[in-house]
C-alpha cells in the first residue's frame, strides 16, 4: 500500500511537470506557426469548444473532464497552442490524482508474486480499466454539450485569418491532386473547391458561412490516362498492406514470441531482443516496408502530376467561375 501511494504521488508530480513543459515549452512555442494552428483546427467548432472549456476558471466539471480525460501530450500541447492559462490548466488537472491509482495498481499486480490469486487480479484489473475510462468518456460528453448549447456563440468567434488562407490553399491543392491521381483521370472535366469568402469573417471557417465555390474547367488533353506503373504501385502497395495486417492479426503467434513485461530478455530471448521476431514476423516487416516504398514512389509521381496540372490551371485563358 505504501509503495502504491508513493508511486501515485510521484506520478502526480510528473504529471504537473509534464503539463508545464508541454504547454509552455512546446505548445506555446508552436502557437506562432500558422501551419500548426491549422493542423489542430483552431477554426473548427470542436477546437473552439475545447478552448472555451479550458479557459474556464476554477474547478468546473467540464474543464476538469477535458483536462483529466484528454490524452496527456495532445491535451497539454493543444492548451499551449490555444494560449490557455497554464496555472488554470494545472489547477483543473488536480483531480487526476484520483485516476492515477488504477494504473499503479495494475502495475503492482504485474510484478512476480502478487498479493492475490488470479481471479482477484482479473477483477481488480477490470475495475481499474473501467475507472480509467470514465474521464475520457466525460471529456467527450463535455465537448459535445458545449458545442450543442453554445454553437451560435462559437461560430461567431473571429477566425484565424492566417489559418483561413492556408486552408484555402490546401483545398485547391487537394482538389488538384485528387484530379491528377483519379483512376480514370482522363474523364475529369472540372476541379471545384470551397473557398471561404468575405462574409465568413464573422463565422467559423469551413462551416458554410459565406463560402463560394471555385471551379476550374479542365481542357481536353490536359489529363491522359493514368500510366500503368502508377496503377501498379497502387495495387502493389495495397496488397503489401493487406498481407502485412493479415499476417499480424491472424498469425501473430507465428510472427512474434510471446513476451510478458515480467519476462527476461536474457533468459527467454538469449540476450537478444530481436529474437522475439520469428521468420514470419520478418516477412510482415518486409511487406510493411514494401507498402511504404510503393506509397512514397506513388506520392512522388502524384506530386509531379499535380504540379503540372496546377501550372496549366494558372496559365489557362479561361477564368474560373465562382458560384455563391
Amino acid at each position: 500500500t505504501r509503495s502504491c501511494c508513493i508511486a501515485t504521488i510521484t506520478a502526480f508530480g510528473l504529471k504537473g511537470i509534464a503539463i508545464l513543459v508541454q504547454q509552455e515549452g512546446v505548445g506555446r512555442f508552436l502557437a506562432s506557426r500558422a501551419s500548426v494552428r491549422k493542423m489542430v483546427g483552431v477554426n473548427t467548432v470542436n477546437t473552439r469548444a475545447i478552448r472555451r472549456l479550458m479557459m474556464q476558471r476554477g474547478l468546473t466539471f467540464p474543464k476538469v473532464s477535458v483536462l483529466v480525460g484528454g490524452p496527456d501530450w495532445p491535451t497539454s500541447v493543444l492548451a499551449g497552442i490555444l494560449r490557455c492559462d497554464v496555472l488554470q490548466c494545472m489547477l483543473g488537472t488536480i483531480p487526476v490524482i484520483f485516476f492515477l491509482w488504477p494504473p499503479v495498481v495494475m502495475g503492482a499486480l504485474s510484478l512476480p508474486n502478487p498479493p492475490m490469486d488470479a481471479d482477484q487480479q482479473k477483477l481488480v484489473l477490470a475495475f481499474a480499466s473501467l475507472v480509467s475510462l470514465v474521464p475520457l468518456l466525460n471529456a467527450g460528453r463535455a465537448i459535445e454539450r458545449e458545442v450543442r448549447e453554445h454553437r451560435e456563440e462559437i461560430e461567431q468567434e473571429e477566425p484565424d485569418a492566417e489559418v483561413v488562407e492556408l486552408e484555402t490553399a490546401d483545398k485547391r491543392s487537394n482538389a488538384v491532386r485528387a484530379a491528377a491521381i483519379h483512376w480514370k483521370r482522363q474523364n475529369v472535366k472540372a476541379i471545384a473547391y470551397e473557398k471561404p469568402g468575405a462574409a465568413d469573417r464573422g463565422g467559423a471557417a469551413g462551416q458554410g458561412h459565406g463560402e463560394s465555390q471555385v471551379e476550374y474547367a479542365i481542357e481536353e488533353g490536359w489529363l491522359s490516362p493514368m500510366p500503368w506503373h502508377a496503377r501498379a504501385l497502387l495495387l502493389a502497395g495495397w496488397l503489401c498492406s493487406w498481407a502485412c495486417v493479415t499476417l499480424i492479426a491472424m498469425l501473430d503467434d507465428y510472427c512474434f514470441v510471446v513476451f510478458e513485461i515480467t519476462d527476461s530478455i536474457a533468459e527467454k530471448l538469449d540476450g537478444n531482443a530481436l529474437n522475439a521476431i520469428l521468420p514470419l514476423g520478418w516477412v510482415s516487416f518486409g511487406l510493411l516496408l514494401g507498402a511504404i516504398l510503393c506509397m512514397r514512389l506513388f506520392g512522388r509521381w502524384a506530386s509531379t502530376e499535380a504540379k503540372k496540372l496546377d501550372s496549366k490551371l494558372d496559365t489557362s485563358p479561361s477564368a474560373p467561375s465562382a458560384q455563391n
